[in-house]
C-alpha cells in the first residue's frame, strides 16, 4: 500500500530544500475583518464559532482564543452573524473602510444556558462547545469537552472518551484505561498532549493508558478519525489530542477547586481525590499562566476466576486448568499541569508549557493454580468427569508500579498579514518502574489432588478437588522470586509549520507546509532473585497461611487458604538458611526479557484547502521515513545452562501517504463529509525485539511442561487505507443526528499468535504440554461499520420538561483478517467488536443536573491460537452509571455518582462455543464531592 519508496537520507534532502523555498514567501496587505467571539453569561471565549458575512458567501471560525479573521472584503456596510450551537444567533452591522481594517466583537448566549436565576454550566454546555467543533472542521473528528468550570463528564480520560460512538474502553479493575476507536487495537491510536505525541509507560507496547491523565485537567479531548496531512499518521485507530487549558482561554482570571470521597462496596475502603486549577493574564495582559493539579485514591478489589484453554477428552471439550485469583488494589493518580505564555505584541506568541503525570498501583494478589487435567479421566459424560491425579500450587504477589508520562514543550507562534508560522520543540519521558514484585509460591505433589468437575453449571464450572486441596499442609514451599523492572521511553520531536491564506482555484483557502523529526528511545531493564527452598517446610508453618477471602466469586468457588505476606517476608528474613538463591533462574529471568528500540521519524507534509461557497475540499500528501534499531537477548542452552547472546538489527522504510477530504453545506444545519486517507501502524516495541521469556518446569525425568514467548523482529507495519462518510444535521438545544460509513482496507495486520502443545517435542525435550506464542503479520485485513448517533436537549418542551435530554449511539463493524497460520480462515479483526453503543438520558434545570447513562460493549477477538477453540475473546458488557450535580450557587456546586450500578463483570471466553476463560466480578463505586469555582 506504500505509494512511494525514498531513502530517508534522499527524503530529507527534499525536505530542506522545499521548506527553505516556501518559508520566503513574502506578505501582501489587504483590508480585513477580526473580531473575538464571547460567551455573554461567563465571558470565556468560544473556540469554533461560524462568523459569516451575509450575502457574500464568506464565512471564518473562531480559534481557541474566539478570535477569527477574513480577509479581502471589499469596502462597504455588512451584516455580520455568529451561529453557535446551542445560543441565540447575533448579528451586527459592520463598516470596512477603504484602505484600513475592521473589527468587531461578539457577545453571544442563549436558551441553552440560561436555566434559572443563574447560569447552568454542566454536561450541556459541554455538549454544545463539543459539538459546534465538531461541526466546523474540515475533517471527521468527535470531541468531549469540559464545561466551564473545567470538568468533563467522567473521573478519567478513557471514562470520557468512550461516551463517543465507536469508542471503547478496556477494562482494568473495573476502569476503563485503553481505548480502542472502532475495533482497532489502542496500541495503534496516536495519543498526543496539545498536539504533540507522548510516550508509552506500558511494557513494550505503543498504547497509552487514558487513565493515567486526570479528567480535571483537561480542557478537551478530540478523536480524530480521518487524519489531516499535519498530522501524525501512526494512527489506523484515530489520533486522540488531548488539550489542556491556557490562560488566555478567557478574559478574566479563572480558579476552580473540588474536593470528593467515596467507596468502593467490594473492598469496602474509602475513595478520596480533589483538584485545583487557576489562571490568569499579568503584565498588561502581556503574560499568561496557568496551572492545575490533581490527586486521587482509589482501593479496589475484585475476583477473577480463568479457565485454561478447553481440549478434546474422547470427544468431549474438557478445561485443562483453573485458576483463581484474589485482587486487593490502591490505585492513586495525580497530575500537575502548567503553562506560560508571552505575547510582546498582537499576533507573537511565546510558550512553555508542561504535563506531569503520575500513576501508581499497590496490589496485593492471592491465586490458586490448580492443573487437575491429570493422571486418568473416568466416569466421563458431556458435563462431568473424574480424575485421578491433580497438582496445584497457592502464590501471593506483592506489586508495586509506578507510571509516569512527563513531557515539557516550549514553542512560538507568529502571524504575519496573510501568513502564519508555529515551531515548537518537545521533551518527554514515559515509564514505569516497578521497585517491588515478590512472588512466593506453594506447590504440591505432582498427584496430590483426584478431583471430579461439572461443566453445566453457570457461570463457572464447577471443580471439586479432594479434601485436603485446602490443607496448608499439602503445599511445600516451591520458590520466591523478587524482580523490579525499570521500563523508560525517552521521547523528542521538533517541528515547524507554515500556512498561508491565499485565493485557490476561484475559491478562498490557504496552503499549508511543515516538518516533524521524532525520536523515540524504548527500553526495558529487568533484575530477578530467585531463591528455591534449601530446607524443606510448608505453608503449614506457623503463621504463613491466612484466612479464606469471604464470599469469593459470590459464595460459588471455595478458594481454601491464603498466604499472609507480611508473615513470609518476615519468615524470609529471620530463616535466611531455609532459601537457597537460583543463579539461572535468576540470570535468565533477569536477562531474557530486556530489550532497548530506538526509532526516528522524519515527517514533512504539504496541504490546502479552499472553499466555493457551500463547498469545502482539504488535501494533501505526507511522507514519514522512519529508521529503527533494536537490541536484545537470544536465549539458548549449553551442556544444561542458559546461554544469551546479544542480538541486535535496524529496519527502515518509508511511506508516503496522500488524503483528501470534502465536506458540503447543505444548509446551516445540514451537511456531507467524505474522505480518504492512508495510515500506518507501527509494530509495538516489545513485539519488534527478539526478545525470549521461558516457563518451564520438569515434571518427571523425562518429562517437561510450560510455556515460550518470543519477540518477532521482522514484523512488518500495519498499512490501511481508510475511506469514510457521514451525514450531519445539527439540531437545536446543541443535539445531532448523524450516520457515517467507514471501510479500512488493512495489510500487515499484527496478532499474537498462541499455540498450546500437548504430547510434543519441542528442542530436544518431551512436553505433556507446552505453550508457544509469539507476534505474527497476517495477509490483510476489512473493517467496515456504520455509526449512529443521536443527542439534543428537549428545549422546545413546555417547562419543567425543557431540561430533559437524550442521547444515543451505536457504531454496527464487520470484519475479517486472513492470517498465514490458518489457510482458508476468514477471522474478525483483532478487538474489532461487532457493535458498541450508549444510551444515557439526563435533566439540566435549575441547578440540577442529572445524567443516567447505559454503555455497551461487543465481544471481540482478543488473540489468535493455532485453531478456532484456541482463539480468545473478550465478552459482551454492559454498565450502568448516574451521576448528579445541584449548583448551589454561581460559585459551590454538590454532586454524587454510582458507578458500574448492577455490578457487571468482566467475561473472557475460548474459541466461537465461548467456552468459558475467565469472569472478573467488579462491585459498584460510589463518591460524593463539591465543586468551587471562582
Amino acid at each position: 500500500m506504500r505509494f512511494l519508496s525514498l531513502s530517508p537520507q534522499r527524503l530529507r534532502e527534499r525536505i530542506a530544500v522545499g521548506l527553505c523555498c516556501l518559508f520566503t514567501a513574502g506578505a501582501v496587505s489587504a483590508e480585513s475583518l477580526t473580531g473575538l467571539v464571547r460567551d455573554a453569561n461567563n465571558q470565556s471565549f468560544l473556540v469554533g464559532a461560524r462568523v459569516s458575512v451575509d450575502g457574500t458567501g464568506r464565512a471564518a471560525t473562531t480559534d481557541r482564543e474566539g478570535r477569527f479573521t477574513m480577509r479581502d472584503l471589499a469596502p462597504g456596510t455588512y451584516t455580520v452573524t455568529v451561529d453557535y450551537l446551542g445560543y441565540d444567533t447575533v448579528s451586527q452591522t459592520v463598516v470596512v473602510p477603504n484602505g484600513a481594517d475592521a473589527a468587531v466583537d461578539f457577545s453571544v448566549g442563549g436558551e441553552v444556558l440560561e436555566m434559572a436565576a443563574f447560569v447552568v454550566e454542566g454536561n450541556r454546555e459541554g455538549q454544545a462547545k463539543a459539538l459546534q467543533q465538531k461541526r466546523v472542521s474540515a475533517n471527521l473528528v468527535d470531541l468531549i469537552a469540559a464545561d466551564n468550570i473545567g470538568k468533563l463528564p467522567d473521573g478519567n480520560a478513557a471514562e470520557a472518551v468512550r461516551r463517543l460512538p465507536g469508542v471503547v474502553a478496556e477494562i482494568d479493575q473495573g476502569e476503563g484505561r485503553f481505548i480502542v476507536v472502532r475495533g482497532i487495537d489502542s496500541a495503534l491510536n496516536n495519543v498526543t498532549i496539545n498536539g504533540q505525541v507522548v510516550g508509552s509507560p506500558d511494557g513494550g507496547t505503543r498504547a497509552v493508558a487514558m487513565d493515567a491523565v486526570p479528567a480535571d485537567l483537561i480542557s478537551r479531548i478530540e478523536v480524530i478519525k480521518a487524519v489531516t496531512p499535519d498530522m501524525d499518521h501512526n494512527a489506523i485507530g484515530a489520533s486522540v489530542n488531548i488539550v489542556t487549558p491556557s490562560a488566555f482561554d478567557r478574559d478574566e482570571a479563572f480558579a476552580s477547586a473540588k474536593f470528593s470521597t467515596g467507596i468502593n462496596a467490594k473492598s469496602d475502603r474509602a475513595s478520596y481525590d480533589g483538584a485545583v486549577s487557576y489562571g490568569s493574564r499579568l503584565a498588561d495582559e502581556r503574560w499568561g499562566i496557568v496551572v492545575g493539579a490533581s490527586y486521587s485514591y482509589r482501593r479496589y478489589a475484585s475476583d477473577l476466576a480463568s479457565v485454561g484453554a478447553w481440549v478434546d477428552r474422547n470427544g468431549y471439550y474438557v478445561p485443562s486448568g483453573y485458576t483463581l485469583f484474589d485482587y486487593d488494589v490502591e490505585r492513586q493518580r495525580g497530575g500537575v499541569n502548567a503553562g506560560v505564555e508571552f505575547r510582546p505584541t498582537d499576533g507573537r506568541s511565546f510558550y512553555l508549557r508542561s504535563s506531569f503525570n503520575t500513576f501508581q498501583d499497590d496490589e496485593g494478589r492471592n491465586q490458586v493454580d490448580y492443573d487437575f487435567n491429570r493422571g486418568t479421566l473416568s466416569n466421563q459424560t458431556a458435563n462431568t468427569g473424574e480424575w485421578s491425579q491433580g497438582r496445584a500450587s497457592r502464590e501471593f504477589r506483592s506489586y508495586l508500579q509506578r507510571a509516569r508520562i512527563n513531557s515539557v514543550q516550549a514553542g512560538t507562534e507568529l502571524e504575519f498579514d496573510r501568513s502564519t508560522f508555529d515551531a515548537s520543540v518537545t521533551v518527554g519521558r514515559s515509564e514505569r518502574i516497578t521497585p517491588r514484585r515478590v512472588d512466593w509460591e506453594f506447590r504440591s505433589s505432582s498427584s496430590a489432588f483426584p478431583s471430579s468437575y461439572d461443566t453445566s453449571t453457570h457461570p463457572i464450572p464447577t471443580l471439586t478437588p479432594s479434601d485436603n486441596f485446602y490443607e496448608a499442609s499439602a503445599y511445600p514451599f516451591r520458590r520466591v522470586r523478587r524482580r523490579s523492572d525499570a521500563e523508560v521511553e525517552d521521547l523528542v520531536s521538533a517541528e515547524l509549520n507554515f500556512k498561508r491564506e491565499a485565493e485557490l482555484l476561484g475559491g478562498h483557502g490557504s496552503w499549508k507546509v511543515g516538518a516533524r523529526w521524532l525520536s523515540r528511545d524504548k527500553s526495558l531493564d529487568r533484575n530477578n532473585e530467585n531463591y528455591t527452598g534449601a530446607t524443606s517446610f510448608s505453608l503449614s508453618e506457623p503463621g504463613l497461611a491466612g484466612g479464606e477471602p469471604d464470599d469469593f466469586m459470590d459464595g460459588q468457588v471455595q478458594f481454601g487458604a491464603t498466604l499472609d505476606n507480611p508473615a513470609l517476608e518476615a519468615f524470609f528474613a529471620n530463616n535466611p538458611s531455609y532459601f537457597e538463591y537460583d543463579p539461572d533462574g535468576s540470570l535468565a529471568n533477569s536477562t531474557e526479557s530486556d530489550f532497548d528500540v530506538s526509532e526516528d521519524v522524519m515527517a514533512a507534509y504539504a496541504m490546502a484547502d479552499v472553499s466555493w461557497g457551500q463547498l469545502t475540499v482539504l488535501g494533501g500528501v505526507r511522507l514519514e521515513a522512519t529508521e529503527a534499531d533494536y537490541a536484545a537477548n537470544e536465549f539458548g542452552e549449553e551442556n544444561g545452562s542458559p546461554i544469551f547472546r546479544p542480538i541486535t538489527g535496524s529496519n527502515d522504510y518509508t511511506d508516503v501517504m496522500p488524503g483528501l477530504h470534502l465536506r458540503y453545506a447543505f444548509s446551516d444545519r445540514l451537511q456531507l463529509r467524505a474522505s480518504w486517507t492512508n495510515t500506518i501502524g507501527r509494530p509495538a516495541y516489545g513485539d519488534l525485539a527478539p526478545v525470549r521469556e521461558t516457563e518451564v518446569e520438569q515434571v518427571t525425568a523425562n518429562e517437561f511442561q510450560g510455556s515460550i514467548s518470543t519477540g518477532n523482529p521482522d514484523l512488518k507495519p500495519y498499512e490501511s487505507m481508510n475511506f469514510d462518510a457521514g451525514l450531519e444535521y445539527f439540531l437545536d438545544g446543541a443535539g445531532i443526528l448523524s450516520a457515517a460509513v467507514f471501510h479500512k482496507e488493512i495489510d500487515n495486520p499484527i496478532y499474537g499468535n498462541s499455540t498450546s502443545l500437548f504430547d510434543t517435542t519441542f528442542e530436544g525435550r518431551f512436553y505433556s504440554q507446552l505453550g508457544l506464542s509469539r507476534p505474527e503479520n497476517g495477509d490483510s485485513g476489512k473493517v467496515t461499520g456504520i455509526e449512529l448517533n443521536y443527542q439534543q436537549y428537549f428545549t422546545f418542551l413546555p417547562g419543567p420538561f425543557n431540561g430533559f435530554g437524550f442521547s444515543a449511539n451505536y457504531t454496527w463493524t464487520d470484519s475479517e483478517v486472513t492470517i498465514f497460520s490458518r489457510p482458508g480462515e476468514k477471522l474478525p479483526f483483532f478487538k474489532q467488536a461487532d457493535g458498541a453503543g450508549n444510551v444515557a438520558l439526563y435533566y439540566e434545570k435549575y441547578g440540577w443536573d442529572v445524567r443516567l447513562a447505559l454503555n455497551y460493549s461487543g465481544e471481540y477477538l482478543s488473540g489468535v491460537g493455532g485453531a478456532a477453540d484456541q482463539d480468545f475473546y473478550v465478552d459482551s458488557r454492559l454498565s450502568w452509571d448516574f451521576k448528579m450535580s445541584y449548583r448551589i450557587n454561581d460559585h459551590w456546586q454538590v454532586y454524587g455518582e454510582m458507578l458500574n450500578i448492577f455490578e457487571e463483570p468482566l467475561r473472557e471466553s475460548w474459541g466461537t462455543q465461548h467456552f468459558l476463560a475467565g469472569r472478573e466480578i467488579y462491585s459498584w463505586n460510589a463518591k460524593l464531592g463539591v465543586t468551587w469555582r471562582m
